[in-house]
């Protein structure tokens, strides 16, 4: 065999060589951009569930929050102002207790599946943590407390010393009088407080924050797609 056949054969090997090389590559890139879609849709698949997570629990939060504001002001009127206006209601004022509901169930997916990795967002990711892990042991804290508090301070009080109707309404004379005794205002006080730190509980601006990034970042997968 001379050296031009040699040289030959040895390309017509390198040239299969490389066509295979070449070949196996192709085939990895494909396969790794195949890999890297399906991540990426279940990335913005895990997002949208959450969103939808935390607008339950955005809207159940607006509520907690109207209604613990309102019956603070309350409170803070009848103690200051002299307010004497609808005392029947005081009961629905007075006697709330605050109740901490979890509304976690994709993040506690996530988590529990080892999958928490999807989310590829630093930002998101630990704002996630902080929320579903600061945020609520916190809101359990209070919730728990609160809890504590109005049983053994609020109820029996109400209880002993004023009578509802079938409504839950009280006769608003019998309130006005009770007014009088520095132990019924002191309640009043102790429980706006309460109230007040409900309040610091109900992580509203969080969420609106938190919303806003996951949005941005769907729109953002969304446009690469």
């Amino acid at each position: 065999m001379n050296k031009k056949s040699v040289l030959k054969t040895t390309l017509h090997y390198l040239g299969e060589v490389l066509v295979v090389t070449i070949g196996i590559f192709i085939a990895f890139q494909l396969n790794n951009y195949s890999e890297n879609q399906k991540l990426k849709s279940r990335e913005e698949n895990a997002l949208k569930r959450i969103a939808s997570d935390l607008e339950t629990e955005k809207a159940w939060l607006q509520k907690v929050h109207r209604n613990y504001t309102r019956s603070k002001e309350k409170l803070e009127s009848i103690l200051n102002e002299n307010d004497r206006e609808n005392l029947d209601s005081l009961y629905y004022h007075l006697a709330k207790e605050y109740v901490h509901f979890n509304y976690n169930v994709e993040y506690s997916t996530l988590k529990f599946s080892g999958n928490l990795y999807l989310i590829t967002n630093d930002s998101i990711r630990s704002s996630l943590v902080k929320h579903y892990e600061l945020n609520y042991a916190y809101s359990e804290e209070v919730a728990e407390r609160h809890k504590a508090f109005v049983e053994t301070y609020i109820l029996g009080y109400l209880s002993d010393e004023l009578s509802l109707n079938a409504t839950y309404l009280y006769d608003p004379l019998e309130v006005e009088k009770k007014l009088k005794n520095e132990e019924l205002q002191s309640k009043m006080r102790s429980q706006s407080k309460w109230y007040g730190m409900v309040l610091t509980a109900v992580k509203l601006k969080f969420i609106n924050d938190l919303l806003d990034l996951i949005d941005h970042e769907i729109q953002s997968k969304t446009s690469d797609s």
